[in-house]
This record gives C-alpha cells, sequence and structure tokens, in this order.
C-alpha cells in the first residue's frame, strides 16, 4: 500500500514536478502536492493552514533560490524536512545549503536515491517533533520544580567557573552515585567521559566569552561505580557574585537519558523495519507441513493483488502457478530444508496473471530454545530492473555488433578498483596478443616514446574535474612486435564528488589513413625537390636525404650511364659516419653485376624486390671476408625494397630503401609509395636527360653555324684582297692594302708586312708596312 504523503514542490519546470513526483510513486509514496515557483506563492502555501510533510525544491529559479525558499520553510516550521534536488548546484553551495538548514540534496540525474532520502527524512522529522515534544515537556517540568532544586526529578547544579560543584541536589548524586560529600569534593571534569571533555570545554569557553547564553550537549558521566550513564546537559551562567571573590557560576541541568538513548535505538530499529515494508514481507509458519503463510504485509497484498486472507494459509508456491520449474525456486527449496538464508530471483504472477520477477529474500527464525519456528521472506518487485536489464543486454548486443562492424575498440576504465576492461579488438588495436591483461601501465608501455607524455598530459587533463573530461587524440603506438600502428582516440571521464570515477571511450586504427596522408605529403615533398633543378644527380641526391627517415633508415641512388656502367649516385642516412661507411663498402666491395638479389638482379628483370625481414643466412651468404661481414652487421638492415627507376620501358637505375636502427619492417603499402616514388623520380630523369641532349644539340648546332659564318666572312676577305690584287699596280699602295686586310682578316690589333727589295747595287733592302696601332 502506498504510503500517503503531503509534498511542496518549489520548482520552476513542471516536467522536473512531474519526474520528482514520479520517483516518488516509484518508491512507494502517494504524493498529494502543490508546486510553486516564487517566493509569494511559497508564503501562501506555507501560510494557508496546510501541514505539509516535505517541502523539495530547486536550488536556482528564475525568481528566486533554495537558500531563500528555506529560509521561509523554516520560518514557518523548522522541523519540516527541506531536500534539494537540481541539476547544477555546486559542492559548495551544496554543502552551505546543509549548513543553513538544508537536510539532504540530490542531483537530478540520479533521483533514484529520492525514495531513500525522503523515507529518511521523514523519520528523522518525527524524531525531532517527538524530541522538540520531549523537551518541551521537560522544559514545563523544569519550570514546575524550579522552586525545590532539592526535589527536582533532575539533576541540578551549581558549578563554579573552575569546575567544582558548589551545590548539587538529590538527583544528581542519584544519578552518579555519590554521595553528596563526595561530589562536592570533585569536579564536574572528574565525572565526564573523556571522549566529550573537549566538547564541553569548548561550549563553556563560548559562554564565558559571551557568545551563547546557554548551550545543551548530550554527554557521558562516569558514575561512582565505573559504569557509564548518559546525560543531557544544560548549561547557563549566572554573573551575580556568590562571594566577593567570585564573579559567578554555572547552572547546569543534567537529565538522564540513558532509557531514552535505548529507547531511540529501538526507534531507529522499528523505523528500518517500517522502512522495509515497503517491500513485501511475508511469514510463514515453519513448524507445520508446507510451511504455510501466517502474515503477509500490504506492500505484500499491492504487489501480487492477493488480499491477505486469499494468501493466508497457503504456500508461497502459488505465486508460481504452473510455472515452478525455476532455478531459483529450487536454490529457496534447498536452503528452506536445511533452515538456511537464501536469496534468489524467482519469477510470479498476480492474481491477474501479470508477470512479474521477485527477489526473494528468505531468513530462518529460531526460537529462545533454538528451534526452528518460522521463515521471514522479505519481496522486492525487480520486473523493472530485470526488463531494463535485459534491454541494455540488447543494447549492448546491437552496441557490440555495430562496434565490431566498424573495428572500434573499447575500454572501460574503473578508477577506484584500477580494472580496466576492453574488448579484443582494442587489444588487436595496441599490438597486443589476445587475452593479454589491460592496465593502465600496459597502455602507457605501448605508446611510441615520442607520444607518451603527450597522451599522459592528455589523460589527466581529461580526469582533472577543471579539464572537462573529454579526451581526442591520435597518438603512435608500438606493439610488443616492434609494429607501429596510429590510432585515434576519444573517451568521456565521470566524476562524483570532484573525483574522476570512470573513464570510457573507443579507439580506431588509423594507420592506413595516417600512411596515405604521410605519402601523400612525401610525395608531395618529393615533387617539389625533383622539379626544383634539372641537374638529375645532384636532385636525386637531395631526394635520397628526403627519403631518410620517412621511408627509410638507409636510402641509396644507382643509375645506369650512357656507356652501361652502374654508378653509384646517392647515400644518405642521418648519421654521417654511417654514410661513409657505406661508401666505404661500395667502394671495396663494389656489387656483382650478375648478383642473383639487390640492384643488379632488379634492373635486369626491371621488377623491384622486397625483403620484409632480412634472415641472417642473407648476411652470410653475401659476406665476402671479415672485414666486409664486420661493416655488414654495422650497418645494421634489418628489412630492405629496391625499385627500378624505369621511363619509355627503359630501366634507367634504382632507388633502394634499407631500415635497421628503426626495426621497421616493410610491406606492401611501403612498397606501393616506393614504386610511386620510383615512378616520379625515373620520369624526371628521362626528361632531365632529354633537356641535356638537347642543349647538346643545340650547342652543337651553334658552333657549327658559328663555324660556318667564320669561314664565309675568311673567304669573302680572301677573294677582296684577290680582287685587289688584280688590279693594283703599285707595289707599295699593294703592300699596305694586303696588311690591312690581312690584320682585320685575323682581328689583331696590329699587323706589319716586311719585304726584301733588290738594290741596283746587287744587294738587298727592307721594306714594311704598318696596319693598326703597336
Amino acid at each position: 500500500m502506498s504510503q500517503s504523503l503531503r509534498v511542496l514542490i518549489v520548482e520552476d519546470s513542471p516536467d522536473d514536478a512531474l519526474l520528482v513526483l514520479h520517483e516518488l510513486r516509484r518508491s512507494g509514496f502517494d504524493p498529494v502536492y502543490e508546486r510553486v515557483d516564487t517566493a509569494e506563492d511559497l508564503r501562501v502555501a506555507l501560510s494557508n493552514g496546510q501541514h505539509w510533510d516535505l517541502v523539495i525544491s530547486d536550488y536556482s529559479m528564475p525568481s528566486f533560490r533554495a537558500p531563500d525558499a528555506l529560509d521561509l520553510v523554516r520560518s514557518s516550521d523548522p522541523d519540516t524536512p527541506f531536500v534539494i534536488v537540481s541539476g547544477s548546484v555546486g559542492e559548495e553551495a551544496a554543502v552551505e545549503a546543509m549548513k543553513a538548514g538544508a537536510h539532504d540534496y540530490l542531483m537530478k540525474d540520479r533521483l533514484s536515491r529520492l525514495g531513500s532520502a525522503v523515507s529518511r527524512e521523514l523519520r528523522e522529522a518525527r524524531a525531532r517533533r517527538r524530541y522538540r515534544e520531549a523537551e518541551e515537556a521537560r522544559k514545563r517540568s523544569e519550570e514546575r520544580f524550579r522552586a525545590t532544586f532539592e526535589q527536582a526529578a533532575v539533576g541540578m547544579a551549581h558549578v563554579g567557573l573552575n569546575g567544582e560543584w558548589l551545590r548539587v541536589n538529590r538527583k544528581l548524586c542519584e544519578i552518579l552515585g555519590y554521595e553528596e560529600r563526595e561530589l562536592l569534593e570533585l569536579s564536574f571534569q572528574d565525572v565526564t567521559h573523556p571522549d566529550d571533555i573537549d566538547a564541553d570545554f569548548a561550549n563553556v569557553k563560548e559562554l564565558l566569552a559571551g557568545k551563547i547564553e546557554t548551550y545543551c550537549m548530550e554527554k557521558r558521566y562516569i558514575r561512582k561505580d565505573g559504569s557509564v550513564v548518559w546525560g543531557e546537559l544544560t548549561v547557563s551562567l549566572n554573573r551575580e557574585e556568590l562571594a566577593p571573590e567570585q564573579d559567578g557560576y554555572f547552572i547546569s541541568v543534567i537529565e538522564d537519558i540513558t532509557e531514552r538513548k535505548r529507547a531511540d535505538r529501538e526507534v531507529r530499529l522499528r523505523d528500518r523495519a517500517i522502512a522495509a515494508s515497503l517491500n513485501g514481507i511475508v511469514i510463514a509458519d515453519a513448524t507445520r507441513p508446507d510451511y504455510p503463510l501466517t502474515y503477509v504485509n500490504p506492500a505484500f497484498e499491492t504487489m501480487t493483488g492477493y488480499s491477505a486472507e486469499e494468501a493466508l494459509g497457503r504456500n508461497c508456491r502459488f505465486l508460481q502457478g504452473e510455472d515452478r520449474d525455476q532455478p531459483g525456486i529450487e536454490e529457496m527449496r534447498e536452503a528452506t530444508r536445511e533452515g538456511k538464508y537464501s536469496q534468489s530471483v524467482v519469477r510470479n504472477y498476480k492474481k491477474d496473471g501479470t508477470l512479474f520477477y521477485n527477489e526473494v529474500s528468505v531468513s530462518p527464525v529460531y526460537d529462545e530454545d533454538g528451534r526452528l519456528s518460522a521463515f521471514v521472506g522479505v519481496q522486492n518487485d525487480i520486473t523493472n530492473r530485470m526488463r531494463t536489464e535485459e534491454e541494455f543486454r540488447r543494447s549492448e548486443d546491437r552496441l557490440r555488433l555495430a562496434v565490431e562492424a566498424t573495428g572500434l575498440g573499447t575500454w572501460d576504465y574503473d578508477l577506484a578498483s584500477g580494472e580496466m576492461r576492453c574488448n579484443e579488438r582494442l587489444k588487436a588495436v595496441l599490438g597486443l596478443p589476445p587475452g593479454a591483461t589491460l592496465d593502465y601501465p600496459t597502455f602507457l608501455a605501448v605508446l611510441h616514446p615520442e607520444q607518451r607524455d603527450r597522451v599522459e598530459g592528455l589523460v589527466s587533463r581529461a580526469l582533472d574535474p577543471d579539464g572537462g573530461g573529454y579526451f581526442d587524440t591520435e597518438y603512435r603506438t608500438v606493439g610488443p612486435d616492434g609494429t607501429g600502428r596510429w590510432v585515434a582516440a576519444r573517451g568521456q571521464a565521470f566524476f562524483e564528488d570532484g573525483r574522476a570515477v570512470r573513464f570510457v571511450g573507443t579507439v580506431l586504427d588509423i594507420t592506413e589513413r595516417r600512411r596515405a596522408e604521410e605519402a601523400q605529403r612525401f610525395l608531395a615533398d618529393a615533387g617539389t625537390v625533383l622539379s626544383s633543378s634539372l641537374d638529375y644527380r645532384t636532385t636525386l641526391a637531395r631526394l635520397a636525404e628526403l627519403v631518410v627517415p620517412t621511408l627509410a633508415d638507409w636510402c641509396g641512388v644507382d643509375m645506369v650511364g650512357e656507356d652501361g656502367v652502374l654508378r653509384r649516385l646517392a647515400v644518405a642516412h642521418p648519421e654521417p659516419e654511417k654514410v661513409e661507411l657505406a661508401w666505404k663498402l661500395h667502394e671495396r666491395y663494389p656489387p656483382d653485376p650478375d648478383a642473383p638479389y639487390g640492384v643488379p638482379q632488379v634492373l635486369r628483370s626491371g621488377r623491384p624486390e622486397v625483403v620484409y625481414e632480412i634472415p641472417e643466412a642473407m648476411l652470410e651468404e653475401a659476406d665476402i671476408d671479415d672485414e666486409h661481414r664486420e661493416i655488414l652487421r654495422e650497418l645494421g638492415l634489418r628489412s630492405y625494397m629496391v625499385v627500378p627507376l624505369i621511363a619509355r620501358g627503359r630501366t634507367l637505375g634504382a632507388i633502394t630503401f634499407a631500415s635497421a636502427e628503426s626495426g621497421r619492417r616493410y610491406g606492401p603499402d611501403d612498397l606501393e609509395l616506393a614504386e610511386e616514388l620510383a615512378r616520379l623520380s625515373a620520369m624526371f630523369v628521362d626528361n632531365a636527360r632529354l633537356y641535356e641532349e638537347a642543349q647538346r644539340e643545340i650547342s652543337e648546332r651553334e658552333l657549327a653555324e658559328a663555324a660556318l659564318r667564320e669561314q664565309t666572312e675568311t673567304l669573302a676577305k680572301v677573294n677582296s684582297i684577290g680582287t685587289m690584287l688584280s688590279l693594283e699596280l703599285d707595289l707599295d699602295k699593294l703592300v699596305q692594302a694586303v696588311t690591312d686586310e690581312v690584320t682585320a682578316l685575323t682581328g689583331a690589333q696590329f699587323g706589319a708586312f716586311f719585304y726584301n727589295v733588290p738594290a741596283p747595287d746587287g744587294g738587298s733592302y727592307t721594306l714594311y708596312t704598318i696596319s693598326g696601332v703597336p
């Protein structure tokens, strides 16, 4: 049967108010309510003569806030439970509200706690009212007997400021078990329990400072016989002088509340029983055959639809009808036969035939002689939970199929326990073997060293409440086998009380995408290098340096010259001393043109050669002598590719890619990228060579044309000289003309012509002509 509840809801959202009412009904309450959202409406609701069992308030509303509502409620009835239900209240605000008098606060996304919180606050409100009523009765009693100090029903005393008893009444002596003269020789500290003395002194200090007029506390006293008695102590300060040397004294009233404390414990026990009665409770007689029911509570009647009259005298199995072949029922029968506690889930049927699920706890009860006398069963209707779990399982199945279809890896990290749950796909993405255990240190270990600090920082930020709780990044991993991968990860942290408690997310292997992107960037850079110059020898050397370390630890370029001889054009490695070592190896041990592998084989076949992992046997077969073997080991080659440079059907050379220190193992994707780079390089080399040939042809043609022009000009001048010789008869003029023409023909700046002329006396003399300036 639902518990009637008059509830005043301070909420500006009708939908949120309906959610609160729904949760109250689900928790077994039958709420009669009124919703207000302004201070004025709240005053009217509190002052119209209605009694409210409970006030539930949102923290922040357009016109006012929960602290304002709390003040109004406390001024109307300080004992009315006040519970804050909000979707955005911070922890500090919630704590301040609790200090101000709010009794509890809940987040709107955790309304499942509302029922238990309301039940608890209703119990505590009843206890506060009973306590206040008792207080009022006690005060009335004190007023009636104030004049008769010695005959008072409570212990009374005057206590000096130093703690000594100045005057005690008979009741106090009775409570503490001392004679009056014995008690007057002691101080109140002497009879106070050690665990309560500090609190008592703190109150005394406040009283003496004038910060409070009186104080009241519950404390323990130690009786003369050593037993402990509970007392409710009320103390005020009388400042009238007892004597000239005194400033006043304390008036202490001590009520023996030992029995009340015991009664309070029993009340709390009964309250827990009442709270439990929200579930179905039955009692079966264990002394009679078939264990007939002797009691069912109203919640059982509501749950099953059967009245008490219809259920009493019958075994609980009538709730299962014909559906009795259930594991839970057999477990319960076995426990009852052995007189043991059992808990099981069974399918039951209401009077109208509706299926519902019960979580049944059965406890044996023994009498004072130790004989089994009854069984007490507590039934909890978990139909909604079972349906939710079933729907959750179906959702999980759908999600699992979706995750498997998309290739997503998933993780769920419990930060409290350190447990990290994940699917097998996540392990595969991280390069871990199936069945491997994954924890946070293992995750950090598989991160690439260059990525570890950055990713760990992003995780720490996601787990910081001020960081937003979101995790979204891409990082590299290196599996135990040395295989590298690129991973895209997204996650979300969940917080409770300002601490991250759970971290969930997904990962996706984006290695192929990153490789494609890197390949495109690399080819674009290579294109830039190849187009930067028509000097293909220098350009290919720069290309080899670009390859390292993006695609290889080592890169070599070999070209076939026009004479058919293979020449190494470039070698690249991050360490110059190793480059020198490679050149030394090439010079000392040039490659065998007939070798069945490597560059010679690729040049002969025109097909690429890939060795994914170089076996030790290959290195042993390749070495020539001890020095050669030592150089090969120093190079530390692990895997290599040799790709031909082919253009217009001709093999121009080859590019060699090798891995060493990085431990990289080449695969089909690497080969595809290398072949594309070789295609671009071959096209560039072919074009560069064609350009060189064209340039040579142009130079040769220009030289021939210049020679022809020079010959033509010379011939014309010679013809001119010949013509002049045939026309000029004056020898001097003829010689001068020849000198001028020859000087001009040769392009000289100065020319002279010397010739002998016979003398009349039979001798000779020399004549000359000059052309130009000496």
